[in-house]
């Protein structure tokens, strides 16, 4: 009976410890999304939240069947230059990339946010990062002139396929 008794609180003790790494595995992973969400919708305070909560400020939430976007990415398609400052300013890596390999820069430049370009550049963006294009092909595909002289003005060079 004693036997019997003592394997019952070992599986419940394995249960639980199982639910609890679920629970704070998913957790975070909602925590990641969350504030990709928030740069997104352009909302400072629950950026400055969900980074005082710990989330990671370069990581891409999902896993191997679901991806998200970097949260920097997201604020710059979407031309949120408060979010990208704090971002920055708290660390992130400017160069970070989704699973395209776009970066913050391409993703201004493709949706179209000069004042976003600039400021990435300013703050070291390189300018020659393969993703759905380079920047620079990309401005050119826009007919952006003011985004074409940015961009050439911090070294983006004429490249014709990846690494070249």
């Amino acid at each position: 009976m004693k036997k019997l008794s003592f394997v019952i609180t070992l599986l419940i003790l394995i249960i639980a410890v199982g639910v609890a790494v679920y629970y704070f595995s998913t957790r975070a992973e909602r925590r990641q999304y969350a504030l990709t969400q928030a740069a997104h919708d352009g909302d400072l305070i629950a950026v400055e939240r969900l980074f005082a909560s710990g989330a990671k400020l370069d990581a891409t939430p999902g896993d191997q069947n679901h991806f998200g976007e970097p949260a920097l990415l997201e604020a710059a398609s979407e031309g949120h230059d408060d979010i990208i400052l704090f971002f920055l300013d708290h660390g992130a890596n400017i160069n970070t990339t989704d699973n395209c390999r776009n970066t913050a820069l391409n993703c201004a430049v493709i949706k179209g946010h000069p004042s976003i370009v600039q400021l990435l550049l300013s703050r070291g963006a390189d300018p020659n990062i393969w993703g759905e294009g380079y920047p620079l092909w990309n401005a050119k595909e826009r007919g952006d002139l003011r985004m074409i002289e940015l961009l050439e003005a911090h070294g983006a060079k004429e490249l014709i396929t990846p690494g070249k």
